[in-house]
């Protein structure tokens, strides 16, 4: 098996060891650390993101009028668009570009199957932030649509992004075809292929990596 693997059970750096401990060695060494979650941790926000979403469905007010759930359910939409380019410039312009975000993404690209990621709640935390706060004017409806959407996102890239490197995926299902979008990413160029939940914004951006491009003896078939 070569250095970095598109494995049956996900994406692999078997040879990196040495590169991941040399990143998880840098300046930015307590910030890594604190990415490096154990279990409990890693997972928290995989229930914490449904339980807040089910609180903000919960209190918002749906039963009013067939146009009012209307009205939600598009913030809602909205919300989980924004996400999907939140998500692709986040990932684009600041996990790959930004110094101190860069060397702690790297420490993922170095070892992608361990456990790095954001502490349990700040992601749910900066979601709320930045979609709930902003549109709390406009009503709660409009605020808790478009987090809920905002959620529903994260949700979505958080399953997406585990399932990539963890779950033993069926070629032809599209689980697998997200998989290796992504490791395609991963192996091929790190300069593209930044969407996870949807590759939409690399197609519109032009920076959809083609499967030409994958390296020899790569298992990316559908």
């Amino acid at each position: 098996m070569s250095a970095a693997t598109f494995g049956r059970y996900g994406l692999s750096n078997n040879g990196n060891a040495g590169a991941a401990h040399h990143v998880l060695s840098g300046s930015n060494q307590g910030a890594q650390f604190a990415m490096r979650l154990g279990k409990i941790a890693y997972y928290a926000d995989f229930i914490l993101a449904p339980m807040l979403i089910a609180f903000l469905m919960w209190r918002a007010p749906l039963s009013a009028t067939a146009t009012a759930a209307g009205a939600w359910l598009g913030w809602v939409a909205v919300g989980f668009v924004f996400w999907t380019l939140l998500e692709y410039v986040v990932h684009r312009f600041i996990y790959h570009h930004v110094p101190y975000f860069r060397e702690i993404h790297d420490a993922h690209h170095a070892e992608p199957n361990a456990l790095i990621g954001a502490p349990p709640v700040v992601g749910l935390a900066l979601i709320m932030l930045v979609f709930y706060v902003p549109l709390s004017g406009l009503g709660y409806a409009a605020a808790s649509g478009f987090a809920i959407g905002g959620l529903l996102g994260y949700l979505g890239y958080m399953v997406l992004h585990h399932a990539a490197h963890h779950w033993d995926l069926k070629p032809g299902t599209w689980l697998f075809m997200a998989r290796r979008h992504h490791a395609l990413h991963h192996h091929a160029s790190e300069e593209g292929n930044y969407g996870i939940v949807t590759s939409l914004w690399d197609h519109a951006c032009g920076t959809a990596v083609p499967r030409s491009r994958a390296p020899k003896g790569r298992v990316l078939q559908s």
